[in-house]
C-alpha cells in the first residue's frame, strides 16, 4: 500500500524548512528529478532518496547489481556527517547530483565522460564513482559555489551560479558544455560562453537552455532539429528540455515548444512548412493549453502540471491518434485522473514521476521501475531516523 498521512504544519527555519527533531517525523518530497532509468528526490529532512536501475553506482551503491531497486537513502555522508542539507537533485543517464543548502554540489554514478565534475575522469570497464564527489570550481581552487540550480543531461551536468553564470562539465561531443572548445570532454566545470545573467537552466539529453534576466532564451549543444535554436520569446517563466526538443512556459500560462516533432512532442499538428513556433494546443485540440503551473520534457514527450493540480501530457506516451493533443494522465486504463499533483518530473527516456499533496509518489513509463504505462504508487520510507540533518 502507498504511504498515507498528511504532514502536520510545523515551525520553519530561515529556508522555509521544518527543523529536525530527535523523534521520527513524516517526510515529503520537496524536489525530484528523473533520468533514463532511475530517479532521485530531495526530501524534507535534508537527505536524498534514489530508486530505479542501480547500474553505474547511480543509487550510491559501491557494488551495484544492475537490478531495479526501490527508494533508498543515498549515503551522501560516506565521508562524515552531512551537516549541509540537500535542497535539490539532478539525474542523468547513470549519474546524479545533489545541491546542498550552502550552494555546493555532490555527484555520483557514471564518470566515464567526466560528468561528476570532480576534475577526474573514471576509467576502466566499470567507470563509476558510487561515493559522492565534490564538484570543483573551473579554476580548481575549491568547490564550485554558490550554486543556485543544477541540471543533468545524458552524460553531462550543468550548474547555475548565484551571480547568473552557468558552468557545465562532462560530455562535450555536441558542444554540451557551451564552451569554445567543443568536442573535448571535461571532468572539470567550464563556463558557458556569453552567459552571466541566467535566471534558470534546463538540461536535455545533449543540449541545454538558459532563461536570461535581460529577456529571451539562450541554448547550446546538439541542434540537429533546432532544439537549441529558440524562437523569439517574451515573458518566459520556465524552461524545460527533452531529447531533441525544448519548451517554455510563458507568463500567460501557455506553453511554446520547438525542435523535433517526431511524436507530437511540440503540441501542435505536424506541418513541415512551419517556421514559427506556436503555442501548444488545448486538450482535445480545443483552443490553447492554459493555466500551466509547471512543464517537463521527456525524450520525445512533454507534460504540464496545471494550476488545478491535474497533469496532461502530449507526444510519446500519448496513445491517441492525435498524440500532439494534451491528454490527462489517468491512474488506470479508464481513470480516474491523477489529481492534486504538486511536483512533476520527467526523464531523459520516457519515465515520469509525480508527487501529490497527500505525500504520495507516483511513477510510470515503459523504461522505469514500475514498467507500467499508468501511474503506480512507489513505496517510500517516509519516516526519518533520529538525528536527521
Amino acid at each position: 500500500m502507498p504511504p498515507t498521512g498528511a504532514v502536520a504544519p510545523a515551525a520553519r527555519d530561515a529556508d522555509g524548512e521544518a527543523p529536525p527533531t530527535d523523534a521520527a517525523v513524516p517526510l515529503r518530497v520537496v524536489q525530484m528529478a528523473v533520468g533514463d532509468d532511475h530517479a532521485c528526490a530531495a526530501i524534507s529532512d535534508g537527505r536524498a532518496l534514489c530508486w530505479g536501475d542501480d547500474a553505474h553506482g547511480a543509487l550510491g551503491d559501491e557494488a551495484p547489481s544492475g537490478n531495479l531497486v526501490g527508494p533508498k537513502l543515498v549515503p551522501l555522508d560516506a565521508h562524515g556527517p552531512l551537516r549541509d542539507p540537500i535542497r535539490e537533485v539532478a539525474v542523468g543517464d547513470g549519474h546524479a547530483c545533489a545541491r546542498t543548502r550552502a550552494g555546493r554540489a555532490l555527484c555520483w554514478g557514471a564518470a566515464d565522460r567526466g560528468q561528476l565534475g570532480s576534475g577526474r575522469r573514471a576509467e576502466g570497464h566499470e567507470a563509476f564513482r558510487a561515493s559522492p564527489q565534490n564538484v570543483a570550481a573551473p579554476a580548481g581552487d575549491g568547490p564550485l559555489a554558490p550554486i543556485a540550480q543544477l541540471g543533468a543531461g545524458s552524460s553531462f551536468s550543468c550548474a547555475l551560479l548565484g551571480d547568473g553564470r552557468v558552468a557545465c562539465w562532462g560530455d562535450n561531443g555536441s558542444g554540451e558544455l557551451g564552451a569554445r572548445q567543443a568536442g573535448r570532454d571535461s571532468p572539470r566545470p567550464l563556463w558557458v560562453d556569453g552567459i552571466d545573467d541566467a535566471l534558470q537552466i534546463a538540461v536535455g539529453s545533449s543540449h541545454a537552455c538558459a532563461r536570461l534576466r535581460r529577456g529571451g532564451v539562450r541554448c547550446w549543444g546538439h541542434d540537429a532539429y533546432g532544439q537549441a535554436h529558440p524562437p523569439p520569446l517574451d515573458d518566459v517563466r520556465e524552461l524545460a528540455a527533452g531529447g531533441y526538443h525544448s519548451c517554455a512556459r510563458l507568463g500567460s500560462g501557455q506553453v511554446v515548444c520547438w525542435g523535433m516533432w517526431s511524436n507530437g512532442q511540440l503540441g501542435r499538428p505536424r506541418d513541415p512548412s512551419a517556421t514559427i513556433a506556436t503555442p501548444v494546443v488545448g486538450e482535445h485540440g480545443l483552443g490553447l493549453l492554459s493555466g500551466v503551473a509547471q512543464i517537463a520534457c521527456s525524450y520525445a514527450g512533454s507534460c504540464a502540471r496545471l494550476d488545478s493540480g491535474r497533469v496532461v501530457c502530449w507526444g510519446a506516451g500519448n496513445d491517441s491518434d492525435r498524440r500532439h493533443e494534451p491528454a490527462a494522465v489517468l491512474v488506470g486504463a479508464q481513470g480516474p485522473e491523477l489529481r492534486n499533483v504538486v511536483l512533476l518530473a520527467t526523464g531523459i527516456g520516457e519515465p515520469r514521476c509525480a508527487a501529490t499533496a497527500d505525500a504520495r509518489l507516483w511513477c510510470w513509463g515503459r523504461e522505469f521501475l514500475t514498467h507500467r504505462e499508468v501511474p503506480w504508487p512507489v513505496e517510500v520510507p517516509w519516516r526519518a531516523a533520529a538525528g536527521a540533518p
